[in-house]
């Protein structure tokens, strides 16, 4: 398969053009969990949710909630090479019809800004759930966060606005829209 590296994707200046995806796993009283992120690259706006699995198949599943989340307004991703980023996850780019850019192995600076905020994760959120096994507990607090990070926190990266207040001045123009009876 011939892999699109992200250092030849084009920079647009709107909400939706390129999403960043990563995966922070967490060992938690013998479990492992995966906390997936997505970054818009543009606005910084923020999804995230966490599984008990490393598999394809979440991260297809965290796709589809992203470009919900998102309202069908993606057009690219962005990943590393890790194995949650193929087979299912390769299936649900295709039938959600967007483009999937790759980091160059061994080049986390290719994804700097999910780097970041899942290091902002870590270091804010996680202490707290320091302790958590329930996937339903995590995730909740993970979207009470998520909407404390893209509604209420300035950035000063973003000349101290929101995400959600620069994703809502500059959104994508053209809405991407995908066969809901196509999915499973």
């Amino acid at each position: 398969m011939h892999k699109q590296r992200i250092a030849k994707c084009g920079n647009e200046a709107w909400t939706g053009w390129l999403f960043s995806l990563d995966t922070i796993t967490l060992h938690i009283l013998g479990h492992k969990i995966y906390i997936l992120t997505a970054i818009d690259r543009f606005s910084r706006l923020l999804f995230t949710r966490a599984y008990r699995n490393h598999s394809s198949k979440a991260a297809a599943d965290f796709l589809e909630q992203l470009v919900d989340f998102a309202d069908n307004r993606v057009q690219n991703v962005h990943t590393d090479n890790g194995s949650e980023f193929h087979d299912c996850f390769e299936q649900a780019v295709k039938r959600l019809r967007l483009t999937h850019w790759w980091s160059r192995t061994r080049t986390p600076k290719d994804n700097a800004m999910n780097e970041r905020v899942n290091r902002t994760i870590q270091d804010e959120f996680l202490p707290a759930y320091r302790y958590c096994t329930d996937l339903e507990e995590l995730n909740r607090g993970l979207v009470e966060w998520m909407t404390e990070y893209n509604h209420d926190r300035p950035h000063m990266a973003l000349g101290y606005k929101t995400p959600y207040e620069v994703a809502m001045a500059r959104p994508n123009p053209a809405p991407r829209f995908f066969d809901w009876e196509a999915r499973s």
